[in-house]
């Protein structure tokens, strides 16, 4: 009976362990001026990363820095801080950026992996957990690139990858994080995200989605940690392709109330905006109209013109160029997969 006993408050621990969910960790995709991060560097914020960039000397050392890979092409930058992670290795490590995006690291699968083994494998031995290449929408690429890895005997500890889209696309981001995940049983860091500009959202639809979206992440045990893509002014966006919306920033770099919500963990859900009250109904009166004899005025009534309303102009996509983070072109968005064509 005893050990019954014993055997139920095991299972209990268990079951009450695996209800408990930490919270995804939140980071900063850093995309902006250097002097700004003691506006926006602290609070919740745990992690940062700066693509092919090293570290920015005015974020405290207690935010962890991830450094990453970003591909061959900016090969000259690892090369430049890979000496100092050999003799002080980093926690984590993150491989290429967008390599399933030919306008970014553009990367065949087989190749990834052979340049993985030997420029990331190699910190595995020094206790680093690995992460894999961000991809975008392409999870073949990345089951491709883990069975040559698997071969070659490497290995990724987390799956990185990225998700822009619509204000109104919530189902779809769900959608994406839970397929990786499904796929690969690996934990997940989601290292960019944010609203398209293409889809024309307000500020308000920009800061429900994130709100909605950070809420849904912090019930999902397995993702470890998102960077929300807004590290920057929103007078100046990396590129045109996600929207300045996005921005935890004014600017002058001061924050904004999206930044407050996003690196003090908010993500609480938005409260409806309450219905204005309907318009008391006149009351009934029966006082009796008093008679006269005096004759209505004859009166024109002119009709009143109809309002017109004027056409809604369409938004153009204006790529702008930034050395942090490339113009981008997801072709996701645009085409369908047999149409992707993989450029070496």
């Amino acid at each position: 009976m005893l050990s019954l006993f014993h055997a139920l408050l095991a299972f209990l621990s268990v079951f009450i362990s695996f209800l408990r969910v930490q919270a995804a960790e939140h980071g900063l995709p850093w995309a902006t001026d250097n002097r700004f991060a003691p506006n926006i560097a602290r609070s919740n914020i745990r992690w940062y990363h700066h693509w092919q960039d090293g570290k920015v000397p005015q974020i405290p050392s207690y935010i962890e820095y991830v450094p990453m890979y970003w591909g061959p092409r900016n090969k000259y930058k690892w090369d430049a801080q890979k000496g100092d992670l050999y003799n002080h290795p980093p926690r984590h490590l993150m491989a290429f950026n967008e390599p399933d995006v030919p306008s970014q690291s553009n990367m065949d699968p087989h190749y990834a992996a052979d340049v993985y083994m030997q420029e990331i494998q190699p910190f595995a031995s020094k206790g680093t957990r690995l992460g894999s290449p961000a991809i975008t929408f392409n999870d073949d690429w990345m089951d491709t690139f883990l069975n040559s890895l698997s071969s070659k005997g490497g290995h990724v500890d987390f799956i990185c990858i990225h998700w822009y889209g619509s204000w109104n696309g919530l189902d779809d981001f769900k959608q994406w994080v839970t397929k990786v995940h499904n796929r690969f049983h690996k934990n997940i860091w989601i290292t960019e995200m944010g609203i398209t500009t293409g889809s024309g959202p307000s500020q308000t639809q920009v800061k429900n989605f994130m709100l909605n979206a950070m809420g849904w992440l912090d019930t999902q045990g397995y993702v470890e940690r998102v960077a929300w893509f807004g590290a920057f002014e929103s007078s100046k966006p990396p590129d045109g392709f996600a929207t300045g919306l996005n921005a935890l920033l004014s600017p002058g770099g001061h924050l904004n109330e999206l930044g407050s919500l996003y690196i003090n963990g908010g993500t609480s859900a938005p409260q409806q905006t309450p219905k204005p009250p309907p318009k008391p109904k006149p009351k009934a009166t029966t006082a009796q109209p008093k008679a006269t004899t005096a004759q209505p005025k004859a009166t024109s009534v002119e009709p009143k013109p109809s309002r017109l309303c004027k056409p809604r102009t369409r938004r153009r996509l204006v790529p702008r160029s930034h050395h942090r983070h490339p113009v981008r072109s997801l072709p996701h968005l645009f085409l369908r997969s047999s149409e992707l064509e993989v450029i070496e």
